[in-house]
């Protein structure tokens, strides 16, 4: 996303909330999120956008669920810096959209971008050392599965009760 207002956590969560909404040779120009940015309450946020934040903004926007990812350059890694809440019992049944969002930082510099992720599973096969097979992740703590089954049993039985922090994939 090419933006210069600061507002690139809230337009990274347009572009996954919306990803098919726009084409793909239009999705990095903020212009176009313009319709949607009332979609999102963030009332007292401030920007740019700091991961101490998050709770508010979940809060605020009870139907979203964001889950922050973060590349770790030196270790050639994803690693989940902030999961995605699970809801309450009660409100199990609510449809939250879980949005994955990758924060980006240069090594060595302070300033950060934060980017949309539509495909998990795409993003992380994609570094899985020229192995071609596909394999199915797990939003919260990053463990592979090779079937959507043994991810969802996995989701439902073990994530889903756990809290997790700070988990990180490994390289293999």
């Amino acid at each position: 996303m090419c933006n210069t207002d600061n507002r690139c956590f809230l337009y990274a969560c347009l572009s996954v909330l919306h990803y098919n909404d726009i084409s793909h040779k239009l999705r990095h120009r903020p212009s176009k999120y313009k319709p949607y940015l009332g979609e999102i309450n963030v009332e007292g946020i401030d920007f740019p956008f700091q991961v101490g934040s998050l709770p508010r903004f979940h809060m605020q926007n009870p139907s979203l669920a964001v889950n922050l990812l973060q590349w770790r350059t030196e270790e050639a890694r994803a690693a989940v810096l902030v999961p995605a809440p699970v809801p309450k019992e009660e409100e199990e049944d609510s449809q939250r959209r879980v949005v994955n969002i990758l924060l980006v930082q240069k090594t060595g510099e302070d300033c950060f971008h934060y980017v949309g992720v539509p495909n998990l599973d795409r993003l992380l096969n994609t570094h899985n050392g020229g192995d071609t097979s596909s394999r199915y992740y797990c939003s919260r703590c990053l463990r592979p599965f090779w079937t959507k089954e043994q991810r969802e049993e996995h989701v439902q039985s073990v994530c889903r009760l756990a809290k997790v922090h700070h988990v990180a994939m490994s390289k293999e």
